[in-house]
């Protein structure tokens, strides 16, 4: 899915989008799943901020840095985080 890997970069720091809002962006509202397979498939995670990308309620979602290093880059990138939603680790994880 490389529509994804253009739109990534797109997502401001401090700022995340959910998956089904990318997905949505892309005109591809059905590939949510998709989405997040590509996102986890990331292997330059550095250049493409996946940790930018987050579950459809807020929650923060997998990440292969680690879900506490997530939450790190968003709070520092100065993102708002829903501290009170569930942790989902089934979700995509990103390299």
């Amino acid at each position: 899915m490389a529509r994804r890997r253009h739109a990534v970069p797109e997502i401001r720091a401090g700022t995340t989008l959910s998956y089904g809002a990318l997905a949505a962006k892309l005109k591809m509202p059905k590939a949510v799943r998709a989405v997040g397979h590509a996102n986890g498939s990331n292997p330059i995670s550095v250049v493409l901020p996946c940790h930018r990308l987050i579950g459809a309620n807020g929650s923060l979602v997998k990440y292969g840095g680690g879900l506490e290093r997530k939450r790190w880059l968003l709070q520092h990138e100065g993102a708002p985080i829903q501290e009170r939603v569930r942790v989902n680790q089934a979700a995509g994880s990103c390299a």
